[in-house]
């Protein structure tokens, strides 16, 4: 390792990418990623599904520093804007202990990056669990794994969640 690696082995950081969608059903969600070979964590909000995905790769200062979102979270988020047919919104939080650290907001349409936000308004309009979570406060409650799932448990999960429910 040279001095550079060693100096970022060293810091203690998280990275959280956290794609926000319009679907309703988090089950939908999960169906939908695991049918589509997507391993995300998903959870219910009430602003929509989330998908969560932990980056275990080290930042990279020259990604950070051209405003791109890691290469794994951007795929997800452009794969699920694609299935979707909707605009989906992707935060990253780069988080280093104590108290530091940065994130970056992405819109993604019919599979594309489209846009570069504000996370900070992003923030704003999302369920507090979301920005607790991206922001270190908590952690991640009842999520489903869509790499459990099997494809017929997948299926009827999508089919599920895409019911209304009845009043």
């Amino acid at each position: 390792m040279d001095e550079f690696e060693d100096l970022i082995a060293g810091l203690n950081w998280r990275r959280l990418a956290c794609i926000l969608t319009p679907v309703a059903s988090a089950q939908a969600l999960a169906g939908l990623a695991s049918l589509s070979g997507l391993n995300v964590q998903v959870t219910a909000t009430s602003t929509g599904a989330a998908a969560w995905l932990e980056l275990t790769q080290a930042p990279d200062p020259l990604e950070e520093l051209g405003g791109e979102p890691p290469a794994a979270a951007d795929h997800v988020a452009g794969e699920l804007s694609r299935l979707t047919h909707t605009p989906v919104v992707l935060l990253v939080s780069n988080l280093n202990e104590p108290d530091s650290g940065t994130m970056g907001a992405w819109k993604y349409e019919k599979g594309q990056r489209v846009a570069a936000l504000s996370p900070g308004l992003v923030l704003s309009g999302v369920d507090a669990q979301v920005e607790e979570v991206l922001l270190g406060v908590s952690e991640l409650d009842e999520t489903l794994s869509s790499a459990d799932l099997p494809r017929w448990k997948a299926l009827r999960m999508f089919a599920r969640g895409l019911k209304k429910k009845k009043p």
